[in-house]
């Protein structure tokens, strides 16, 4: 019963302790996969097994696998290295990744990796004018805002009162959707 437990594997991938443990998961999850096609689940385990493990070459490269194996734009694993970069304070790859974005998918960005670049921007490498773009930038696209975006907005006013004036944040609250 254990075994044949789809998401087991993707548990195990993401906290394995070796390569070769992972890689051994692995090929558990291609053998119970139908046609050999790895489940999301089991593919995102394997990025945050690599930058769990700080093995962040790793992960790129397999990021960039997932990427070109994926029919539609994956923001899961897209966000996975966002949030990476961010805690790590990598501003110039993270921004790179942001800018890179192609056109096309553009107006489907989630609200999930807008408050990433939120709280990069806002909380972590701050940088007033980009945090006022995205916003800007979420508000053009029409992206609702989320209790997340709420927490962030407020945790950023809260320790940065120049970076976000009361104004902006009551111009921000008034397109939410409700």
């Amino acid at each position: 019963v254990g075994r044949s437990h789809p998401n087991l594997a993707a548990y195990k991938i993401q906290f394995c302790e070796t390569d070769n443990e992972m890689f051994e998961w692995l090929r558990k999850a291609e053998d119970l996969s139908k046609d050999g096609v790895l489940e999301k689940d089991n593919y995102l385990a394997v990025l945050r097994y690599h930058i769990r493990k700080g093995q962040y070459q790793a992960a790129w490269e397999w990021y960039q696998k997932v990427v070109l194996i994926s029919k539609e734009f994956d923001f899961d694993a897209f966000n996975l290295m966002l949030e990476d970069y961010s805690s790590r304070l990598q501003d110039s790859i993270l921004m790179a990744m942001w800018l890179d974005l192609p056109s096309r998918i553009r107006d489907s960005v989630p609200i999930s990796t807008f408050n990433i670049l939120i709280k990069h921007f806002g909380t972590r490498c701050i940088s007033r004018d980009r945090l006022l773009r995205t916003l800007a930038q979420m508000k053009e696209l029409n992206v609702p805002t989320d209790n997340q975006t709420k927490s962030i907005l407020k945790e950023i006013s809260s320790k940065q009162k120049d970076l976000l004036q009361s104004e902006t944040i009551s111009k921000f609250g008034s397109f939410q959707k409700e």
